[in-house]
């Protein structure tokens, strides 16, 4: 059965909250779900813990690569989904967020979005960032959480990917080169993700 949506998580070394994040996706998932694992050839537990939920997840790679942007590419390269999202491993689905997605999806645009629960490093909830509907000044903060993004395949195949020549900020890269193109963000009204603080793209 062709998938509607793959989620991809990268990982390296990440064994004190990758469980989290697959657990969060593998409770939800459905035969219209995809679940892609690229590891940069971690050297602590997260491949065990990874592939604890192997019955879970349809494809895992752990090999070196060449930064977070390489292992997007790879991911991208190694899913099959019509849309897809990228979930790291410090951050984890909310509640129900797969069903919201994949009911969105059925309106066949070509990006989504949606606000984000901002978590500190204790697990406490700090606040929901939302959704930027004014674009201007968007060169001073990225307007779109980008783990709440779910994108159409075939447009990010127009895009090329990432750009990998960003060690950081080849994801709101992306996002401007589609915001130039004047492509619409359809806003999806609940929040999808938890996002935890303190990793290499902050809030």
């Amino acid at each position: 059965m062709k998938k509607k949506l793959s989620i991809i998580t990268i990982c390296f070394n990440s064994e004190s909250s990758i469980a989290r994040t697959l657990s969060s996706v593998c409770t939800q998932k459905n035969s219209e779900v995809e679940y892609i694992i690229i590891d940069g050839n971690s050297n602590d537990k997260t491949i065990e813990i990874v592939n604890s939920f192997e019955d879970k997840i349809d494809k895992i790679i752990s090999e070196k690569d060449k930064g977070i942007y390489d292992a997007y590419n790879k991911g991208i390269l190694n899913s099959t989904g019509d849309y897809i999202m990228f979930l790291n491993s410090d951050d984890w689905l909310a509640e129900s967020s797969v069903n919201t997605i994949l009911e969105c999806l059925k309106s066949e645009n070509e990006i989504y979005c949606s606000s984000i629960n901002i978590f500190d490093e204790k697990q406490n909830l700090l606040y929901k960032k939302k959704a930027k509907r004014k674009l201007v000044p968007y060169w001073l903060m990225q307007p779109y959480s980008f783990p709440t993004l779910v994108i159409r395949r075939s447009l990010i195949a127009e895009m090329g990917g990432f750009d990998t020549s960003f060690a950081t900020i080849a994801d709101y890269d992306l996002i401007l080169r589609i915001i130039k193109k004047k492509i619409k963000f359809m806003e999806i009204e609940k929040p999808t993700v938890n996002f935890s603080r303190g990793g290499i793209s902050d809030y």
